[in-house]
Protein backbone atom coordinates (compact mmCIF):
# COMPACT_ATOMS: atom_id res chain seq x y z
CA UNK A 1 0.00 0.00 0.00
CA UNK A 2 1.61 2.89 -0.94
CA UNK A 3 1.90 6.29 1.69
CA UNK A 4 -0.59 9.51 1.03
CA UNK A 5 1.16 12.62 2.19
CA UNK A 6 -0.88 15.82 1.89
CA UNK A 7 2.13 18.69 0.86
CA UNK A 8 0.45 22.11 1.12
CA UNK A 9 2.08 24.11 -0.86
CA UNK A 10 4.40 23.36 -4.39
CA UNK A 11 5.28 26.01 -6.24
CA UNK A 12 8.01 25.90 -8.64
CA UNK A 13 9.34 27.60 -11.42
CA UNK A 14 9.93 24.83 -14.59
CA UNK A 15 12.54 25.68 -17.14
CA UNK A 16 10.10 24.75 -20.31
CA UNK A 17 10.34 26.18 -23.24
CA UNK A 18 8.05 25.09 -26.52
CA UNK A 19 10.80 24.05 -29.62
CA UNK A 20 9.09 26.06 -31.35
CA UNK A 21 9.10 29.68 -30.73
CA UNK A 22 8.03 32.80 -33.25
CA UNK A 23 10.98 32.39 -35.44
CA UNK A 24 10.51 30.71 -39.00
CA UNK A 25 13.48 28.04 -38.39
CA UNK A 26 12.93 25.65 -34.97
CA UNK A 27 16.04 24.24 -34.34
CA UNK A 28 17.46 28.02 -34.18
CA UNK A 29 14.56 28.73 -31.59
CA UNK A 30 15.18 25.27 -29.41
CA UNK A 31 18.83 26.46 -29.04
CA UNK A 32 17.80 30.51 -27.85
CA UNK A 33 15.64 28.70 -25.30
CA UNK A 34 18.03 26.09 -24.18
CA UNK A 35 20.56 29.41 -23.73
CA UNK A 36 17.77 31.09 -22.09
CA UNK A 37 17.45 28.61 -19.51
CA UNK A 38 20.75 28.10 -18.81
CA UNK A 39 21.05 32.01 -17.95
CA UNK A 40 18.38 31.35 -15.90
CA UNK A 41 19.60 28.74 -14.21
CA UNK A 42 22.92 30.36 -13.58
CA UNK A 43 21.15 34.06 -12.13
CA UNK A 44 18.41 31.79 -9.97
CA UNK A 45 21.12 30.03 -8.56
CA UNK A 46 22.42 33.45 -6.78
CA UNK A 47 19.49 34.33 -5.09
CA UNK A 48 19.60 33.94 -1.49
CA UNK A 49 18.07 30.55 -0.10
CA UNK A 50 18.31 29.22 -3.27
CA UNK A 51 19.77 25.37 -3.31
CA UNK A 52 21.34 23.45 -6.14
CA UNK A 53 21.34 19.42 -5.82
CA UNK A 54 23.84 17.38 -7.51
CA UNK A 55 21.47 16.62 -10.26
CA UNK A 56 21.03 20.61 -11.14
CA UNK A 57 17.29 21.07 -9.60
CA UNK A 58 17.26 24.17 -7.41
CA UNK A 59 14.39 25.14 -5.10
CA UNK A 60 14.25 27.26 -2.38
CA UNK A 61 12.05 26.58 1.43
CA UNK A 62 9.69 29.01 1.12
CA UNK A 63 7.46 27.24 4.90
CA UNK A 64 9.84 25.22 7.03
CA UNK A 65 8.82 22.28 8.66
CA UNK A 66 9.41 18.86 10.48
CA UNK A 67 6.59 16.78 8.84
CA UNK A 68 6.74 13.77 7.07
CA UNK A 69 8.71 13.59 3.68
CA UNK A 70 7.48 11.20 0.66
CA UNK A 71 9.23 8.80 -0.35
CA UNK A 72 9.30 7.04 -4.00
CA UNK A 73 6.27 4.90 -3.31
CA UNK A 74 4.31 7.58 -1.89
CA UNK A 75 0.91 9.09 -3.40
CA UNK A 76 1.11 12.98 -2.61
CA UNK A 77 -1.18 15.88 -2.85
CA UNK A 78 0.07 18.66 -3.42
CA UNK A 79 -1.00 22.56 -4.69
CA UNK A 80 1.36 23.53 -7.17
CA UNK A 81 1.68 26.42 -10.33
CA UNK A 82 4.42 25.66 -12.87
CA UNK A 83 5.56 28.69 -14.87
CA UNK A 84 7.66 29.23 -17.94
CA UNK A 85 10.69 31.15 -17.38
CA UNK A 86 9.31 33.88 -18.91
CA UNK A 87 6.62 33.88 -15.87
CA UNK A 88 3.79 32.70 -17.81
CA UNK A 89 1.95 29.94 -15.92
CA UNK A 90 1.24 26.73 -17.74
CA UNK A 91 -0.59 24.44 -15.20
CA UNK A 92 -1.80 25.59 -12.23
CA UNK A 93 -3.91 23.36 -9.15
CA UNK A 94 -4.51 26.96 -7.63
CA UNK A 95 -6.70 28.26 -10.64
CA UNK A 96 -8.50 24.95 -10.78
CA UNK A 97 -9.54 25.79 -7.60
CA UNK A 98 -8.28 21.75 -6.35
CA UNK A 99 -5.38 20.49 -5.29
CA UNK A 100 -4.03 17.23 -7.53
CA UNK A 101 -3.36 13.72 -6.25
CA UNK A 102 -0.28 11.57 -7.94
CA UNK A 103 2.60 9.08 -7.21
CA UNK A 104 5.65 10.19 -6.37
CA UNK A 105 7.58 8.22 -8.84
CA UNK A 106 4.58 9.46 -11.14
CA UNK A 107 5.81 12.59 -12.09
CA UNK A 108 8.97 13.85 -14.00
CA UNK A 109 12.43 12.91 -12.48
CA UNK A 110 13.25 16.58 -11.13
CA UNK A 111 9.83 16.95 -9.90
CA UNK A 112 10.00 13.69 -7.89
CA UNK A 113 13.45 14.76 -6.40
CA UNK A 114 11.91 17.85 -5.27
CA UNK A 115 8.88 16.01 -3.50
CA UNK A 116 11.47 13.91 -1.33
CA UNK A 117 12.89 16.81 -0.34
CA UNK A 118 9.41 18.46 0.91
CA UNK A 119 8.21 18.26 4.65
CA UNK A 120 4.41 17.98 5.18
Amino acid sequence: MKNKISLLIFSCILVFSSCLGDGDDPFIDAKNNIKEGEKFLIENAKKEGVVTTQSGLQYKILNKTDGKTPNINSIVECNYEGRFINGDIFDSSYKRGESAEFPVDGVIKGWTEALMLMHK
